[in-house]
């Protein structure tokens, strides 16, 4: 599974496009910001399939290179074996695509090029800003609309998911 990594100035719009996108992916999704533990997301994802997208990645947080880990496990889908305070063992299946957000660019190795994909958001201009459409600003506010909007789109992918994979 490919992951993307959004990076952009201050007020480019990346925690908004973030929070628009979990609200169109509804109950399939798990919204947070960079602060949020692997373990929690780990957990939280457990043994379902989902997106994960985290606002607020940055490398002063000192989280970032756990959650490259674990986007780099998800994209194989790999196991991975926790012990609890409990002497029992836990063994988690990544299972995820994601989303990461971050003023600050990171850095990602050679082996992450290929599954993270980095997209540099753009400041809009105020000229920008006056031409959004009114029916645009409408919905990303409308959090049951978008939620109607990513069923419809998940429905369509299911529903020709051949004809998209086939081109």
């Amino acid at each position: 599974m490919a992951h993307g990594y959004i990076f952009g100035e201050a007020g480019s719009g990346k925690s908004t496009l973030l929070k628009a996108m979990s609200k169109i992916w509804g109950e399939n999704s798990i919204y947070k910001d960079g602060g949020t533990t692997e373990a929690y997301i780990r957990q939280k994802v457990g043994i379902n399939t989902c997106v994960v997208a985290i606002d607020e990645t940055e490398p002063e947080r000192g989280r970032v290179e756990g959650h490259l880990s674990l986007f780099r496990g998800a994209s194989e889908g790999s196991s991975i074996g926790r012990g609890t305070q409990s002497q029992t063992a836990v063994e988690y299946t990544l299972k995820f695509s994601g989303l990461l957000a971050g003023v600050i660019p990171v850095e990602l190795r050679q082996a992450d090029k290929g599954r993270i994909i980095p997209f540099k958001l753009l400041p809009l201009t105020d000229e920008d800003k006056k031409n959004i459409p009114n029916e645009i600003k409408l919905l990303v506010k409308d959090e049951d609309r978008l939620n109607e909007l990513g069923k419809k789109v998940q429905m369509y992918l299911i529903n020709n998911y051949a004809c998209i994979v086939t081109g």
